[in-house]
């Protein structure tokens, strides 16, 4: 359950593939993925991967129960036209600071350009991403890409978060901007020359909705170390803390805190077994909230989280030890027991990297 005592958590499917799709895909079904999921979703991407729950929340407007339905969010395609940044509208953002960075530091973005509740991706491209794609431009003092890029195909998909805009639709977010970035598995040193990178803001779901600012380093002292980055990792593994015990028979109620979250951010909770770091999340983990997950995934809308973490970053959160986990989307009940571990999840309903994992013991 979570803070509202309801169970909310939902999972996003981890891609095996090296571009981010699963080994094998039809590139179309690797097309709507990134169309879906885009910059900082909860796949490989500027949001990273999924953990446990992706994005759960649901469009107001939207009337949909999916509770025991054999379909899954990969299975529909609702991003056939949507954008992938090469027509970006350019909105207007705020970036700062903009000019003498080192490697990794911190700078805020703010907009109000956005919708209301709505999923944000933040992120560093090249500066290539925010130009014509034209195979025959002159490209001076920025290196040699594998193939002419712009839109997403220029930003490092490895990076950055996503962020909740708030009733206002504002946007108040920071990330840390690395001086290397990875781009289609090629290290850039955004050192290089001045402006040489963009920090972008762009709706979850629709690429050509976004903005960007140029930023600058300071003069490297040190040549760049251009090994390609590594992928996110799928947790940040918040600080949390079990304040009733985690050990008892099925249905005990286990409360936890979970500091580390954006504040004010949407906050969803989930039951998972031990394996939802190694298998696709939908397969492993339960919730309440499996409308409201699909609805979140294809549209990037946190309208109706109803849960908040507080000004400091932190939620309590209730939910009761499983007797088994039932996979909202496939497969049979996974047991919960000794030999079977599960745990529960708290995580951001924006970006499932900030998450935390609390281990319960069943005892029957």
């Amino acid at each position: 359950m979570g803070p509202s005592g309801e169970v909310g958590g939902d999972r996003g499917r981890a891609p095996t593939g090296p571009d981010g799709a699963a080994d094998g895909e039809d590139p179309r079904h690797r097309r709507r993925r990134r169309l879906l999921v885009g910059l900082g979703c909860g796949l490989p991407s500027l949001a990273g991967t999924a953990v446990v729950v992706v994005v759960v929340a649901s469009l107001a407007s939207l009337s949909l129960s999916l509770e025991g339905c054999e379909v899954r969010p990969g299975d529909i395609d609702l991003g056939a036209n949507a954008g992938k940044g090469r027509r970006s509208v350019d909105l207007p953002i705020e970036v700062g600071p903009r000019t003498d960075l080192v490697d990794g530091q911190a700078v805020f973005v703010r907009s109000d350009a956005f919708p209301p509740h709505r999923v944000v991706a933040v992120g560093v491209c090249l500066r290539e991403a925010e130009e014509p794609l034209d195979p025959g431009a002159p490209r001076p003092d920025r290196g040699v890409l594998p193939a002419p890029l712009n839109g997403l195909d220029a930003c490092d998909t490895d990076t950055g978060a996503r962020f909740a805009t708030d009733a206002r639709g504002v946007l108040a977010a920071a990330i840390p901007v690395p001086r290397v970035i990875t781009v289609q598995g090629t290290a850039h040193d955004c050192a290089s020359s001045p402006e040489r990178c963009l920090v972008v803001a762009g709706l979850s779901t629709d690429f050509d909705q976004s903005g960007a600012e140029p930023v600058s380093f300071a003069p490297p002292t040190t040549p760049a170390d251009l090994t390609p980055g590594r992928p996110r990792p799928r947790t940040l593994a918040l600080p949390a803390t079990a304040t009733t015990p985690t050990t008892g028979s099925p249905g005990t109620e286990v409360t936890v805190t979970v500091t580390g979250l954006v504040p004010g951010e949407p906050v969803l909770v989930a039951t998972c077994t031990a394996d939802f770091l190694g298998s696709d999340p939908w397969d492993v983990c339960q919730t309440d909230a499996t409308s409201a997950a699909f609805a979140a995934i294809a549209l990037g809308s946190v309208a109706d989280v109803p849960d908040r973490a507080d000004a400091a970053g932190r939620i309590t959160a209730t939910a009761p030890i499983p007797a088994h986990i039932q996979p909202a989307f496939s497969g049979p009940s996974l047991p919960c027991g000794p030999d079977d571990p599960c745990g529960i999840v708290v995580a951001s309903a924006a970006d499932t990297t900030r998450s935390a994992y609390v281990p319960v013991t069943v005892v029957r």
